[in-house]
């Protein structure tokens, strides 16, 4: 694979699957079009009410798919620190330009007590 290959998650774990990462996108999809259709500028919301709100949503969306996929999605959640994992592997969210992710990033979350 040469460095201007894409590089996608199932070649680093087989349980990162196109299938699942396609199914959580759809619906992280529809959580930010929905938040964006109650968004309200001219009644003083900013761009971090819209972020907070989109969190939020997108946070109880994974929480809710777990009923649907018990098989391969659970979540840690501990107040505002929240983990998914697909087949064990843990999966954060990441704002930034993917090609600039440093390996501090790329930790490994610690799963523990307060996972559901």
């Amino acid at each position: 694979m040469s460095s201007a290959d894409p590089v996608f998650t199932w070649d680093f774990h087989s349980e990162l699957t196109e299938d699942r990462f396609s199914i959580i996108a759809a619906e992280l999809h529809r959580v930010r079009d929905e938040a964006l259709e109650t968004h309200e500028e001219r009644k003083g919301e900013t761009m971090w009410s819209l972020g907070t709100r989109v969190y939020e949503r997108a946070i109880w969306a994974i929480d809710e798919l777990r009923a649907t996929y018990p098989d391969w999605l659970s979540v840690q959640r501990n107040g505002l620190h929240f983990v998914f994992l697909i087949g064990g592997v843990p999966v954060r969210f990441y704002k930034g330009v993917p090609d600039e992710i440093t390996p501090k990033k790329m930790k490994t979350a610690n799963i523990g007590e307060s996972e559901r």
